[in-house]
C-alpha cells in the first residue's frame, strides 16, 4: 500500500475515533496513540500562508520530541525539530545534512505505516 493511500486511510477513518479532538479549526487531528513505545500525535495545522501541512509529532520514551513537518502534504518531509532539555534545533540546517533528512523521511514513512495498521485494526475490530 502507498504512503498517500495509507495517509488518506488514516484521514478518513481515524477523526471521528479519537476522543477529544481539538476543536480548533486551525488544527486538524489524524491520530493520536502509541506506535511501540512512542506517544505518537498525526495532525494538520493551517498556516499563515492558506496552506494546511502534516505534522507527525513523536514524544520518546526519554521526552525527546521529534516533529516532522510535511509542508506540500505530499507525504514528503521537508524538515524536522528536535526538542531536547528545553531546546529546539531544525534540521536540516544545511546542506550537509541531507543524509539526516534521507532518514528522517525513512522513519516518518515508516510511522505512517504503523499508523495506518493500527487504524485499519481499530476500525476492522468494531466490524466484529
Amino acid at each position: 500500500m502507498s504512503i498517500g493511500r495509507t495517509f488518506g486511510i488514516i484521514a478518513v477513518t481515524c477523526s471521528p475515533l479519537i476522543a477529544g479532538c481539538n476543536p480548533d479549526p486551525k488544527n486538524n487531528d489524524f491520530f493520536e496513540g502509541k506506535v511501540g513505545q512512542d506517544h505518537v500525535r498525526l495532525y494538520e495545522k493551517h498556516d499563515k500562508s492558506g496552506g494546511w501541512p502534516n505534522y507527525l509529532e513523536v514524544v520518546k520514551p526519554d521526552g525527546r520530541i521529534i516533529v516532522y513537518a510535511d509542508i506540500g502534504s505530499d507525504d514528503d518531509v521537508d524538515y524536522f525539530t528536535i526538542t531536547e532539555n528545553g531546546e529546539t534545533i531544525r534540521h536540516p540546517r544545511n546542506r550537509f545534512e541531507q543524509n539526516a533528512l534521507d532518514a528522517a523521511r525513512i522513519k516518518y514513512r515508516q510511522y505512517l505505516r504503523a499508523i495506518g495498521d493500527s487504524v485499519s485494526a481499530r476500525v476492522v475490530a468494531q466490524l466484529d
